[in-house]
């Protein structure tokens, strides 16, 4: 592996600990994934936000949907399963 895979595979690592397995511990400072504000507790996290398209493309954060789409682009390129 590369130094540049290694560093990216860890990023990855960050990201998924940050936005899916810690995601309940993240959501305690206040951060929801509701565009209403809402905090909807049905599993979604933020890499998994079990929401449509337009639901996403109505997110109140105009990258949301962008961040998600180069996420599981970088997954797919170093041969990692996305986090969905």
């Amino acid at each position: 592996m590369t130094p540049l895979e290694e560093a990216a595979h860890r990023f990855l690592d960050s990201v998924e600990a940050v936005f899916h397995s810690d995601w309940a511990y993240t959501r305690s400072d206040g951060l929801c994934l509701d565009a209403e504000g809402r905090d909807p507790d049905d599993g979604a996290t933020f890499l998994a936000p079990k929401m449509s398209a337009s639901e996403l493309e109505r997110q109140n954060w105009g990258n949301y949907e962008g961040f998600l789409e180069t996420y599981k682009a970088l997954c797919l390129a170093l041969g990692r399963k996305p986090i969905k």
